[in-house]
């Protein structure tokens, strides 16, 4: 199924008029997953591209580079190929060569790529994004995961790769249509490979957001998950929650006290989008909304930020044309608005394991030097992490270690798989 998304239906994400009307009807009458293709229309292209070249450049502070802000000498470059050199229609290709579908769940769509592998004992891996990025970032490590024969690798390393889009973000609808968090985000994620997929069991992987979603589906589904993976300790033990700056234990080593001081420490330095999109999100969501410049500015800066620099710069470790891409999806989708709903959900449920549990099914760890969020002890894991299997420290690659550093990314993901059954 090829769609032709308009300029309205653009601007409508949760409308059902993204998909054709007959799409509509099928869709609606059975459960099963559909195909599904990106076609934007040229008109909504137009206008974004309108926007681009007519948009205003504030005053900024000179030499300011990404002290405040996303780094404008930068950024104007960018703009410039934006407007005069990136190829949407190229992206749209590259990304539709992904085998992608659209379901129903719980009477909500949701996008999800679905790459099977030739291999007959291939197991499911589900691929779980964050945000200000979405399914789209794993785009160089789905292929080779599922299809490795085709890469020089041995075909039984393939898995069966699912990357839903979470809800709320791109061309799936949020959950409701109001703040919700991500406990029920991933009670989505788990109907979605369970029910629809007919995949019983499953290994799963997640940063940032998906590091979330992954550990409420470890603790709210246990029989179904063979292992989790993760590069972000997301949920802690009871008293340890992330960035408060409290260890949770009366025995904490010297090692796990300075973490949890550089951990708040940063965090102040850099939250200040998190306590905005935590207590105020629809403050924002107007000017996102209604500037592809400004949603622009806004994410790269976390991408700008967020990406291991020391040796190379975010154009050279994640590419403009990618960074365009990931940005043109919030904006053609308009999902800024729910794609952040989840940080003011985090309220509505707990934030760390509830006290006297722990995740008890197999997990991996592989850590980045993330400027946001550097490896915890190993230590500190054990306290909410009962069945450690594997345990690996990378010496390059930021918070987006599938763009950054993916071959170092999918190792660690077939290390760890083998360890668990």
């Amino acid at each position: 199924m090829t769609e032709r998304i308009s300029r309205r239906e653009t601007l409508a994400l949760g409308s059902a008029a993204l998909f054709a009307s007959a799409g509509k009807a099928a869709f609606a009458a059975s459960p099963a997953p559909a195909g599904f293709s990106i076609n934007i229309e040229q008109a909504a292209l137009d206008d974004v591209l309108s926007r681009v070249r007519a948009a205003r450049w504030p005053r900024l502070s000179n030499g300011a580079g990404t002290q405040y802000g996303v780094d404008g000498a930068w950024f104007r470059d960018l703009r410039d190929y934006w407007a005069r050199g990136y190829d949407w229609r190229a992206a749209e290709a590259h990304i539709n060569r992904l085998p992608q579908f659209v379901a129903s769940i719980a009477g909500r769509r949701l996008h999800f790529v679905h790459a099977r592998s030739a291999n007959p004992q291939a197991r499911p891996l589900v691929l779980l994004h964050g945000w200000p990025n979405s399914f789209y970032s794993f785009d160089k490590v789905i292929e080779p995961l599922s299809a490795p024969e085709r890469f020089g690798g041995r075909l039984e390393d393939g898995f069966h790769v699912i990357v839903p889009s979470l809800p709320g973000f791109t061309f799936s609808e949020p959950p409701e249509d109001r703040v919700r968090g991500l406990r029920l985000i991933s009670s989505r994620i788990h109907g979605l490979v369970t029910e629809l997929l007919g995949y019983p069991r499953y290994l799963m992987d997640g940063g940032d957001f998906g590091a979330v979603v992954a550990d409420w589906l470890a603790l709210d589904h246990p029989e179904a998950i063979i292992g989790q993976h993760a590069n972000l300790v997301a949920l802690r033990h009871k008293g340890a929650e992330y960035a408060q700056g409290h260890t949770g234990v009366d025995d904490a080593t010297p090692e796990e006290t300075r973490f949890i001081a550089d951990e708040k420490a940063t965090f102040e330095r850099e939250s200040g989008y998190f306590h905005l999109q935590n207590t105020r999100p629809e403050t924002i969501i107007y000017a996102m909304a209604d500037s592809p410049m400004g949603t622009a500015a806004y994410l790269l800066d976390k991408w700008q930020k967020w990406t291991d620099t020391r040796q190379r710069n975010v154009d050279a470790s994640i590419g403009r044309d990618h960074l365009l891409t990931e940005i043109m999806l919030y904006v053609l989708t308009n999902s800024f608005a729910t794609s952040i709903w989840p940080y003011a959900g985090f309220p509505l449920e707990p934030f760390s394991i509830p006290e006297g549990r722990q995740i008890t099914v197999p997990f991996g760890f592989t850590g980045y030097p993330d400027p946001l969020n550097a490896p915890p002890p190993r230590h500190f894991v054990e306290r909410s992490r009962a069945n450690i299997v594997s345990w690996e420290i990378e010496p390059a690659g930021g918070h987006f270690p599938y763009l950054e550093n993916p071959d170092r990314y999918i190792n660690s993901l077939r290390n760890f798989a083998q360890r668990v059954s």
